[in-house]
């Protein structure tokens, strides 16, 4: 289905409560699959995305939201601050050699 404002708000929240980020990486790249409709839920999910706390798992979610998302300015600027977030450079490489 297609989530509406406020519907989709709660749904990231409820992602953003699960502890396992490797758990929270599955959700999110389900998400990415199929659910995300405009640059602001694109935007919103970048956001909570930043929120996972390992760098690899971070990473790999970065990387399968680029083959997803929309090149406008405000999600690449978005993915950009998200991957800023990841404290390994090897990590941080990964994800920058995807966006080119």
């Amino acid at each position: 289905g297609r989530f509406e404002g406020g519907a989709f708000d709660q749904l990231l929240a409820s992602i953003g409560s699960i502890d396992s980020d490797f758990e929270k990486c599955n959700v999110y790249k389900k998400l990415l699959d199929k659910e995300i409709n405009t640059d602001d839920q694109w935007i919103a999910t970048m956001k909570g995305i930043e929120k996972i706390d390992s760098d690899y798992e971070k990473g790999n979610v970065l990387i399968t939201a680029v083959k997803k998302m929309p090149s406008t300015e405000k999600v690449t600027m978005a993915f950009r601050a998200a991957a800023k977030t990841i404290d390994s450079d090897f990590e941080y490489g990964r994800v920058m050699k995807a966006i080119r």
